[in-house]
């Protein structure tokens, strides 16, 4: 999903295990901007799509399970683990 998005999938979880549906659709909305803005490609606004469609369906505990999956799936990036790599070590020598 990318480092930019984990919170979002984090922000949806929160939606999804609250059955807030006004939270629900303000996740919606940012992840349609990020599809839209490049931020999230066809597969990862898929993934999202389909885990909006089970809440929106009334199907709250199968949505938020397929959000736990989501974000237990995500993978850091080469960059990503650098950058962690790199943030260690420039505390370490504190």
């Amino acid at each position: 999903m990318g480092a930019n998005n984990y919170r979002l999938i984090e922000s949806l979880r929160t939606a999804l295990s609250a059955r807030r549906i006004d939270w629900l659709e303000e996740n919606a909305k940012l992840i349609s901007q990020r599809h839209s803005s490049g931020e999230m490609n066809d597969e990862q606004f898929s993934a999202f799509e389909s885990i909006l469609a089970l809440a929106r369906g009334d199907n709250w505990a199968e949505a938020e399970i397929e959000a736990i999956r989501l974000a237990k799936a995500q993978q850091p990036s080469p960059a990503e683990l650098e950058r962690m790599k790199s943030n260690k070590s420039s505390h370490e020598k504190k």
